[in-house]
């Protein structure tokens, strides 16, 4: 009986300690992503003031869309753990690798903040969100295989908007990806209407299942 608990207490364990993780994980990365941005020195002409702002549009740029993957990120996570009842180690390493490629965000966006039009530089950043994604999918379809930290009656269509939710915005920065070979300001564009894919999807998934009934 010594024997099964330790294996029983660590295959059933609450997410509300990986919930209070992530979120302070998230704020914290959301927060570094402005500090990047350095306040210019402005005792010049009116008109250098305004070209020395303007000079940051790259840097506000890359805040934005960082900023947007981040919350997406967190709304997705968020979505995942009001279905996943429980934990288990592999779950908790899953977040871990996850939460690692979460806080590096503000590196990232400041790579390309500097570097916009520089391709290698955007490239570099679409791998980093496509690691995010497939990490943020693994996750949900290790909790989700034979209902293995979801409830036992979640609905089977349930699990597949998720799985999707989870696997298209990958595609979509393998996209921005190629994308860069022709423009780099695209790509970074299309790095930013990810969000777009938590409204659209879901929107035509359910009118679709409408139709079916």
């Amino acid at each position: 009986m010594s024997q099964e608990l330790p294996h029983e207490f660590l295959s059933s364990l609450r997410t509300s300690r990986i919930e209070a993780l992530s979120d302070g994980i998230f704020a914290i990365a959301m927060t570094l992503l402005i500090l990047q941005i350095e306040v210019p020195d402005l005792h010049g002409s009116q008109g250098e003031e305004l070209r020395l702002l303007l000079k940051l549009w790259p840097k506000f740029l890359s805040y934005g869309v960082g900023f947007t993957v981040l919350g997406v990120y967190w709304m997705g996570q968020h979505i995942q753990f009001h279905l996943i009842r429980k934990a288990d180690q592999p779950l908790l390493w899953l977040t871990m690798f996850f939460l690692m490629l979460i806080a590096a965000i503000p590196f990232s966006a400041k790579l390309i903040g500097g570097y916009v039009h520089f391709q290698p530089i955007v490239v570099f950043y679409g791998c980093h969100l496509i690691a995010i994604g497939l990490v943020h999918c693994a996750i949900w379809r290790y909790a989700s295989t034979n209902r293995r930290l979801v409830e036992v009656h979640l609905s089977p269509e349930i699990i597949r908007l998720q799985t999707l939710l989870a696997i298209i915005p990958p595609g979509i920065y393998l996209a921005a990806i190629a994308l860069s070979f022709l423009s780099t300001l695209a790509s970074v564009i299309i790095y930013a209407i990810v969000p777009a894919v938590y409204i659209v999807v879901p929107h035509f998934f359910f009118r679709h299942r409408r139709q079916r009934t």
